[in-house]
């Protein structure tokens, strides 16, 4: 699980949050996370009511060769996106997030893999 302030913030502010965990084949650059959230953003806002939007923010780190041997996997980028809700996360809206990332970055013609959905809870 991402270990970062704007996580630990989304997951005190809102009841619902999600991390989905991407690996991408490549070093992805700052303005292409930058289109990647703004395709979000649009594809979100057309299938959900302004009551049911909540925030997403994607957070990506690089994977050296020493990460990625230490952790069994392959060099590239590990790409999160948080999603935040104040309202119960239908499965539909997090596998259309999941779609329209992989669509986004096969458009930006990278490989990757959706590594899977964490939940995380306040401990407040």
């Amino acid at each position: 699980m991402v270990n970062d302030p704007v996580l630990q913030e989304l997951v005190n502010k809102y009841d619902h949050v999600f991390n989905l965990n991407f690996l991408v084949y490549g070093d992805l650059k700052d303005e292409e996370v930058a289109l990647l959230t703004k395709g979000l953003i649009v594809m979100i806002s057309s299938k959900l009511t302004s009551a049911q939007h909540g925030e997403a923010v994607l957070l990506f780190d690089p994977i050296s060769e020493e990460t990625a041997v230490l952790h069994g996997t392959f060099q590239g980028t590990s790409l999160n996106v948080i999603y935040a809700s104040s309202v119960e996360v239908k499965e539909d809206l997090l596998s259309l997030v999941e779609e329209t990332i992989l669509d986004g970055l096969k458009y930006l013609r990278y490989k990757a893999d959706f590594q899977g959905i964490t939940r995380s809870v306040s401990h407040v």
